[in-house]
């Protein structure tokens, strides 16, 4: 990868992780940030801060997630056949691997909403 490619991703990732941290802010954790991961060669935690969720956001092309997507997509599509509006997610693992969680940010929104702004 050339020099420049990479600075360039870097940047993107880095402007990622901010449009999310503003994202949660919107959703009411005013002190979200982008965490500054390593400070003198240190870990110092995930990507974003002040937050309850341990998140790392990834950036990338779509041709990496297409499968995910595709089922997240006819997940909605059966929801809506059958009148449901509850959150759609896809629960997913490779052969031999960990499962994962994938859902749309907007629907992790109306279910984190709560914890900024839970009922008295």
């Amino acid at each position: 990868m050339p020099k420049n490619q990479g600075k360039r991703n870097r940047q993107r990732g880095q402007e990622y992780e901010r449009e999310i941290a503003g994202w949660f802010r919107e959703l009411g954790f005013d002190d979200a940030r982008r965490n500054l991961q390593a400070q003198g060669g240190k870990v110092v935690g995930n990507d974003l801060a002040n937050i309850p969720f341990a998140v790392e956001c990834k950036r990338t092309s779509a041709s990496l997630i297409p499968k995910a997507i595709k089922a997240l997509e006819q997940c909605d599509e059966d929801a809506q056949a059958i009148g449901d509006k509850s959150p759609r997610l896809v629960i997913t693992r490779a052969d031999q691997g960990q499962s994962h969680v994938v859902m749309s940010l907007e629907d992790f929104g109306k279910l984190i909403e709560d914890l900024a702004h839970p009922d008295p």
